[in-house]
């Protein structure tokens, strides 16, 4: 699902969508305290007992999907919106200025070039039956992967998104390729960033108030031989 299709959710939706996200981390949600412009820990548990007192919560559609658009910039994804949509070629999930935005920033606002690649993009996840495999993989060797490939997202950074980190120093190829396989692995990767897309984002942007789209990466190579560097 893409940012959009969460702008009007029920108490009970909202509380689902984070209990989705602790997994087997526990992860700690920032609240902007719009008084001093300070930003605070606050915990799932504490988004739960908040979200049972109010019996009803609207998410604006301004907080998780819209953010701030550059005027420049949504002349551009504007451009790009309309050459999709005069030739069908834009599923309404991907409807979303964000999203559009993303391809023509990794193709220098070449209307062309961002069109190409954006429909290589669905080709990809048809290809590869994305959304399949978003919705029915389940990966139940995750226990035994994460003990030979410590991974994972745990809380957000200080400017509100979603913080993965990844021991690659620590690595155990050989155990890797005995508790999965290659195919699962890449299945298990995509439902991750489908994950991301979906849930993650939207959750933080719900708690900090503003739209992220964006995660930030600790890789920590304690460990990993000069050789492999």
């Amino acid at each position: 699902c893409s940012c959009t299709d969460v702008h009007q959710l029920d108490r009970a939706e909202v509380l689902e969508f984070f209990l989705l996200l602790r997994g087997p981390a526990y992860w700690h949600i920032l609240q902007v305290d719009n008084k001093n412009s300070t930003i605070s820990k606050m915990s799932f548990r504490s988004i739960e007992q908040l979200l049972r007192r109010n019996s009803k919560i609207k998410i604006s559609q301004s907080i998780i999907a819209n953010g701030i658009h550059d005027p420049k910039e949504e002349q551009s994804v504007q451009a790009l919106r309309e050459s999709l949509l005069a030739s069908n070629q834009l599923p309404e999930k991907f409807d979303d200025h964000h999203v559009l935005l993303r391809f023509l920033r990794m193709r220098g606002f070449n209307i062309i070039k961002a069109k190409e690649m954006f429909l290589n993009m669905l080709k990809w996840r048809e290809d590869c039956a994305v959304d399949t495999i978003a919705k029915d993989f389940k990966f139940e060797e995750f226990d035994a992967l994460k003990r030979c490939y410590p991974h994972g997202f745990h809380g957000v950074d200080r400017f509100g998104r979603p913080l993965y980190i990844e021991r690659i120093g620590s690595v155990d190829l050989s155990k890797l390729m005995q508790v999965t396989s290659i195919d699962r692995y890449i299945k298990y990767h995509i439902s991750e960033q489908e994950k991301t897309l979906s849930l993650r984002y939207p959750a933080c942007s719900l708690a900090a108030k503003k739209h992220i789209s964006s995660t930030t990466a600790i890789l920590d190579v304690k460990g990993l031989v000069r050789c492999c560097l």
